[in-house]
């Protein structure tokens, strides 16, 4: 097996436009807006990194999450750097509602879930429509840690991360 989604594939305007904006809020604020990279949030990242004196915040955006499901690599500084580079390159070939349609049908979930209409039969046992907002706000914060926050085995444990997310909205 390729480990890819190719039975439960989704048109993006297939995909709630709420689910849609969800991730966009959790993962990636300006995907409409930057080329590839997020140069403003790696910054920030960078600068709240470096104050803590650890790993805390990432900045990859959906681009470059695209990028790392395609071109999977060991997590180094030089790789985050060439992720950037090659997710510039991805959107001089793609346009933005390409690249998040491949994303939705593609993320990772647990249990070798992939795209939100595999984790909305997997978690919800419906299709990924008919899901409530509070549910579609779980799929989008799930993918932040798969198996940390999987409901098949805590179903509050992304109760506070949904809340964070809410809020954002």
């Amino acid at each position: 097996t390729s480990g890819w989604n190719l039975h439960d594939q989704l048109a993006l305007h297939e995909i709630p436009p709420f689910l849609r904006a969800a991730f966009v809020a959790a993962e990636d604020k300006r995907f409409f807006e930057h080329r590839g990279p997020d140069w403003s949030a790696r910054l920030s990242a960078l600068w709240t990194n470096l104050n803590s004196g650890r790993a805390v915040r990432g900045a990859s955006t959906i681009s470059e999450q695209v990028v790392r499901m395609l071109h999977p690599r060991p997590r180094t500084v030089w790789n985050k750097w060439l992720e950037g580079w090659e997710a510039r390159e991805l959107e001089e070939r793609f346009t933005k509602n390409e690249i998040l349609e491949f994303y939705l049908n593609q993320v990772p979930y647990a249990s070798n879930r992939r795209g939100v209409q595999q984790a909305a039969s997997y978690y919800f046992a419906r299709s990924v429509g008919t899901l409530s907002r509070k549910e579609m706000l779980a799929l989008a914060v799930l993918v932040r840690a798969p198996t940390r926050f999987d409901l098949k085995l805590d179903s509050a444990a992304s109760a506070g991360a949904i809340g964070r997310l809410a809020a954002l909205r």
